[in-house]
C-alpha cells in the first residue's frame, strides 16, 4: 500500500514539474516595453554580482564642454617644436596686432610669448579655456615642451597635466589612472557617445551602463552577454528585425533549446530533481523486490518446515495413543509426564496446522483467528499452570468469568511471558485476571525479578543475545496482542506484564 501511495505521489510530482517546464518552454519569445523593468533589474544584478572592468567618471577632470576638447580626437598635425610656428613675418604681424587691437586673444598671446614679446604668462592662462591651440596641441603641453630642465618639466606636469589632451598624457606616460588609459584606447565614436551621456553602449569588446552624469560601469562584452544569456536575452548592435531598442543596443529573446535550458539554474534544479526522483524510485523498487524475494524465501522455508513437521508429529501422536492404552499399567508420575508430552505434541500440531493454513492462503492477517468461548477463565489459566510443574505459579481471580477470544493465541502469549519470567525473573509468578468493563478483560503476569527497562518500547529495541528465542518472543507476543485488538504494557518493581483485551466477535467462527 505504501509503495502504491509513493508511486502515485511520484507521478503527481512529475506531472506538476512537467507542466511547469512546458509552460516555460512555450513562453513568449518576443521582447517589448513590458520587459523594460526586467532589463533594468538585470543591469542592477550585473553591477552587484560582477566587479567592473573599469569605472568611468568624467566629472572630476572634465566637468565643462571646454574640458571635453581634451578628450576629443586630434584632427590636426601636431608640431614637433616651437620653431615650426615662427618666422620674422609672423612675429612682426603679432606686434602690429597687439598695437592695433584692444583685445588680444589666447592664440595671439601665445604667439607673442613665443616671439619673446611677452616675458611670462600667468598660471591662469593654462587653466582657463580654450585649452587647445588650433595646431592640435594643448597650451599646457606646448609650454611643457619649452621646458629644458628635467625638474622643471616634472613640476609643470604635477601642476598642469590635467589641462593636457588625453593623447598627450598617454604619450608622456604621466601618472595616468586606469580610467584615462582605458579612454585613450577607445574610438572617437565611443568618446563621442560617452560625452553625449548615452544610457547603454555596446562595442566590440565592452558593455557600458550609464550610472549618472558622465559616469559609466564598464564590463567586458563577453561577461555581460553571458550574464544576459542566462536570462534568455540576446544583446546586439544589429537593429534589423529588432524586438526592442534600448539606447544603442538591440534586445531580443533567446529561443529555448537544450543548451539554454541546461544553462538556467531553474532548469538545472528541475533536471537534478528528476534524477534524484529517478534514483529514489529505482532504489525503492530494488528494495521492494529484495524484500519480496526475502519474504518468499522465508515463506518457502516455513512451508517446507511445516510440511516436514507433519510426519514426525503424526508419528508422535500415534505413539502417545499407544501409551494411553497402557496408562493403567504405568506409575502415576509417569502418567503425568505422558500427559504433558501429549499436550506439547498437540500444541506443536496446532501450530503446524495454523502455519500451513496461513502460508497456503493470500490472507494478509498475521493470525488466522478461531474465536471460541472460554467458559471459565480460572480453569483456562489452571490448565496452562499444569504445564509448569517445576515452577511456582499462583492464580488469583476473585470472580470467575467467561470470554470470547482465540484461546490458542492467548495461550501462546501467556506461555511466552511465563518463559521470560522463568529465564530472567524470580519465582513465584502471579497470574491475575479480571473483567474491567463490558467485553474487556485484563490479565496481569507478575514475577519478583527486576527488569532493566522502563517500558515495553525499550525492551523491544534491546537485542536479547542470550535468549534461546533470539529475542523474538516478546516481538511475537506484541504482534499477537495487536492482531487481537489488545494492548500490552510493562511495569517495574515488580516486573508486571499487563494484557488488556477486548472480546472478539466473529459469529462465523465462534465455537461454543
Amino acid at each position: 500500500m505504501k509503495l502504491e501511495v509513493f508511486l502515485f505521489l511520484f507521478a503527481l510530482g512529475l506531472a506538476f514539474l512537467s507542466g511547469n517546464i512546458s509552460y516555460f518552454i512555450h513562453d513568449d519569445e518576443t521582447v517589448d516595453l513590458n520587459n523594460i523593468d526586467e532589463i533594468q533589474k538585470l543591469h542592477y544584478e550585473l553591477q552587484e554580482s560582477m566587479s567592473p572592468f573599469v569605472r568611468i567618471d568624467l566629472n572630476n577632470n572634465y566637468s565643462t564642454p571646454a574640458h571635453f576638447e581634451l578628450l576629443k580626437p586630434l584632427d590636426y598635425r601636431i608640431q614637433k617644436n616651437k620653431q615650426l610656428l615662427l618666422d620674422s613675418s609672423q612675429c612682426i604681424k603679432s606686434k602690429i596686432n597687439q598695437i592695433s587691437s584692444k583685445y588680444v586673444d589666447k592664440e595671439a598671446l601665445w604667439l607673442a610669448y613665443l616671439c619673446d614679446q611677452v616675458q611670462m604668462l600667468p598660471s591662469s592662462y593654462f587653466k582657463s579655456p580654450p585649452f587647445m591651440h588650433p595646431s592640435g596641441q594643448s597650451y599646457a603641453f606646448m609650454n611643457y615642451r619649452l621646458q629644458t630642465e628635467r625638474r622643471a618639466r616634472i613640476n609643470w606636469l604635477e601642476n598642469y597635466s590635467r589641462f593636457m589632451h588625453l593623447s598627450e598624457l598617454s604619450k608622456l606616460k604621466w601618472s595616468q589612472n586606469k580610467e584615462q588609459r582605458f579612454l585613450n584606447n577607445q574610438s572617437p565614436e565611443l568618446i563621442g557617445k560617452i560625452l553625449q551621456d548615452e544610457k547603454l553602449i555596446l562595442t566590440k569588446h565592452y558593455y557600458y551602463i550609464n550610472t549618472g552624469h558622465l559616469k559609466y560601469y564598464v564590463q567586458t562584452k563577453e561577461k555581460a552577454v553571458r550574464f544576459f544569456e542566462r536570462a534568455r536575452y540576446i544583446v546586439t548592435t544589429n537593429f534589423k528585425d529588432c524586438s526592442l531598442k534600448v539606447a544603442t543596443t538591440c534586445w531580443s529573446r533567446q529561443p529555448h533549446n537544450l543548451k539554454s535550458i541546461l544553462t538556467q539554474s531553474s532548469y538545472m534544479i528541475f533536471a537534478v530533481t528528476i534524477v534524484i526522483l529517478f534514483i529514489t524510485a529505482k532504489g525503492l523498487f530494488s528494495r521492494f523486490r529484495i524484500r519480496r524475494y526475502e519474504e518468499e524465501r522465508k515463506k518457502h522455508a516455513l512451508r517446507l518446515l511445516t510440511h516436514e513437521l507433519r510426519t514426525p508429529i503424526a508419528s508422535l501422536l500415534l505413539q502417545v495413543d499407544q501409551l494411553n492404552e497402557r496408562l493403567s499399567e504405568l506409575p502415576e508420575d509417569m502418567v503425568d509426564d505422558i500427559m504433558r508430552i501429549e499436550g506439547q505434541i498437540y500444541r506443536l500440531k496446532h501450530l503446524a496446522d495454523r502455519s500451513q493454513s496461513y502460508l497456503q492462503t493470500n490472507n494478509k492477517d498475521f493470525l488466522n483467528l478461531n474465536i471460541e468461548k472460554i467458559p471459565s477463565m480460572t480453569a483456562y489459566l489452571d490448565s496452562i499452570r499444569t504445564e509448569y510443574k517445576d515452577l511456582e505459579i499462583n492464580i488469583n481471580i476473585n470472580e470467575d468469568f467467561s470470554v470470547l477470544t482465540d484461546p490458542y493465541w492467548i495461550k501462546i502469549v501467556i506461555m511466552n511471558i511465563i518463559e521470560n519470567a522463568k529465564r530472567y525473573g524470580k519465582a513465584p509468578i502471579q497470574i491475575s485476571a479480571k473483567r474491567k468493563e463490558t467485553e474487556c478483560i485484563e490479565i496481569n503476569i507478575t514475577d519478583q525479578g527486576e527488569i532493566p527497562f522502563s517500558n515495553l518500547k525499550s525492551l523491544l529495541k534491546n537485542k536479547h543475545q542470550n535468549s534461546k528465542g533470539l529475542g523474538l518472543g516478546m516481538i511475537i507476543v506484541t504482534r499477537i496482542i495487536k492482531e487481537l485488538g489488545g494492548k500490552l504494557t510493562l511495569e517495574n518493581f515488580p516486573t508486571t506484564f499487563k494484557i488488556e483485551l477486548k472480546e472478539v466477535h466473529n459469529d462465523q467462527n465462534i465455537i461454543s
